[in-house]
């Protein structure tokens, strides 16, 4: 076994301290091989420190469960029963290494995902085209020869980065009469032409409506479910197995109701659709839960999503036609016409799937991952 082979199965065994001293114990070249992704490990620890302060004991604790100080910190979990908690490391050696890395490329990059999707279900948004080097390419669907068409056509639409992720560069786009607003931001036509202009590599989908009880919630974003299916090794099956509601601060957040943005998110028990209270994190409050949004004060806890069977379907078809990807986290919106799925993500999030338990406590879960 090789330098990195032994740090990763060190770090397997005891996390990161341990794997550290085992390194250091196998000499000058044992350690040169396996710098780089131990520095990569304790430069995001520094970067966490002031943002998640934890104590020394807790801080040892969580490295030597496979924890980052972020996961540990934003889930409070210093008196929690760590088994059954999922570890930022056995994210990364399963997910990352390997369950759906033949596949993974189509979830990743939302042009492949549309093109891979579109032409068998229903619920996806509709694409209008891409943007490559400032240029506005339609799709076959949208014959549209330019951006302006397509925003006189349909009025808005959500521009966002091919292969982007955690809401970063997300703009939401609305045709006026004086120009166009971009993320509330007014612009004159010059000035949205200059924007198009200085992109590169991103899409042009449709903007979703979302359903009045989102909206009440959170007027200032489209709140989305994401939805955990894992496929069942040697069936046809696909599980349903965790489900969290996000939604966006009002204040930090933007277009999206992304948590890692400033949004916050509540947990949904996955056979009646009924939201549970609502997590925030924040460095100076830590962990704090509340019945009712935090900024809008529109009540969560307890709201039931509507069509939530119709909901689960929606995710299940999709789920099926990508069941190279055996574990996806799925994002989604219910419309005004219904759900709609809006891509998969391959690794979806430790943190927000683990806020009001830990993926390993159910045994589906467990199973999958022992397998």
């Amino acid at each position: 076994m090789n330098a990195i082979g032994r740090f990763d199965t060190n770090y397997r065994e005891g996390g990161l301290l341990y794997a550290s001293a085992r390194c250091l114990e196998g000499g000058a070249s044992t350690v040169g091989t396996a710098t780089s992704g131990l520095a990569n490990v304790l430069a995001r620890e520094l970067w966490y420190r002031p943002r998640y302060p934890l104590s020394l004991s807790d801080r040892l604790d969580a490295w030597r469960h496979g924890f980052s100080s972020k996961t540990f910190a934003s889930l409070s979990l210093a008196d929690e029963n760590l088994e059954t908690y999922l570890s930022d490391w056995q994210q990364k050696r399963v997910i990352h290494g390997g369950v759906n890395d033949e596949y993974v490329e189509v979830l990743e990059n939302k042009l492949a995902f549309h093109i891979a999707t579109s032409p068998y279900v229903d619920s996806v948004p509709a694409l209008y085209g891409t943007i490559e080097r400032g240029e506005f390419l339609s799709s076959e669907t949208s014959p549209a020869e330019d951006l302006t068409t397509v925003l006189e056509e349909v009025k808005d639409v959500i521009v966002k980065p091919i292969d982007g992720r955690l809401g970063h560069d997300v703009y939401h786009v609305v045709a006026g009469d004086d120009g166009y607003v971009l993320n509330d931001r007014q612009l004159t036509s010059t000035a949205f032409d200059g924007f198009v202009r200085g992109l590169d590599g991103f899409v042009v989908s449709e903007f979703v409506t979302q359903h009045e009880y989102a909206a009440t919630i959170c007027p200032e974003s489209v709140n989305t479910l994401r939805i955990l299916t894992i496929g069942e090794p040697g069936s046809d099956e696909i599980d349903v197995v965790r489900a969290v509601h996000r939604f966006g601060s009002g204040e930090t957040s933007g277009p999206t109701d992304n948590w890692s943005g400033g949004g916050c998110a509540a947990p949904v028990d996955i056979e009646s659709g009924e939201l549970g209270r609502v997590v925030t994190y924040a460095s100076e409050n830590g962990t704090q839960r509340f019945d009712a949004h935090p900024q809008t004060g529109a009540q969560v806890r307890g709201t039931v999503v509507p069509q939530w069977d119709e909901i689960t379907d929606a995710v299940r078809e999709v789920a099926e036609l990508h069941r190279a990807n055996p574990y996806v986290g799925w994002d989604v919106v219910l419309s005004t016409d219904g759900p709609v799925v809006l891509e998969g993500n391959h690794a979806p999030g430790n943190i927000l799937l683990q806020i009001d338990e830990g993926l390993l406590a159910d045994d589906r879960i467990r199973e999958f991952f022992d397998r």
